[in-house]
């Protein structure tokens, strides 16, 4: 039995209002019972807290069945993501077993070029902020030397 959001909310208002009262119910009948002073008295307020607690227990089980039936949370957005594919990085130790000394030190340095094209946009911002600091640091330093 599904329900719009609307009856959800009456509902949900309603029990909580009734919840409401048979608490101040409660309340007014424990303040009943302190100034009773007949022992019959005590005894049928006593019964009549217990009948409200009762009731108190079936309200609060009825909104708790109502907010689980309740969708309160938006549906999350479908996002549009480009996921960039980064291309395997070259294993250079595999390629020639025989190789001097000389030939692995060079070997072992991919090119410029191919280093271009495998640094992602992430990387690029962290080259710069980088550089950055590297010039911000050069400057004081400069600063520094002069002063003293």
């Amino acid at each position: 039995m599904m329900k719009e959001k609307n009856e959800y909310l009456t509902d949900l208002r309603e029990l909580i209002q009734k919840e409401a009262k048979i608490i101040r119910a409660i309340a007014s009948a424990g303040n009943g019972l302190v100034q009773s002073k007949a022992r019959e008295e005590k005894n049928m307020i006593n019964s009549q807290i217990e009948s409200m607690k009762t009731l108190l227990k079936r309200t609060t089980e009825e909104i708790s069945s109502i907010l689980d039936d309740m969708s309160v949370m938006k549906p999350l957005p479908i996002s549009k993501v480009n996921i960039q594919k980064t291309k395997p990085q070259k294993d250079y130790s595999s390629q020639n077993s025989t190789l001097k000394v000389g030939d692995m030190y060079e070997r072992s340095k991919p090119k410029k070029s191919e280093l271009k094209k495998e640094i992602t946009d992430l990387e690029k911002d962290i080259l710069k902020r980088l550089k950055k600091k590297e010039k911000k640091e050069k400057i004081v330093r400069k600063k520094n030397q002069v002063d003293t």
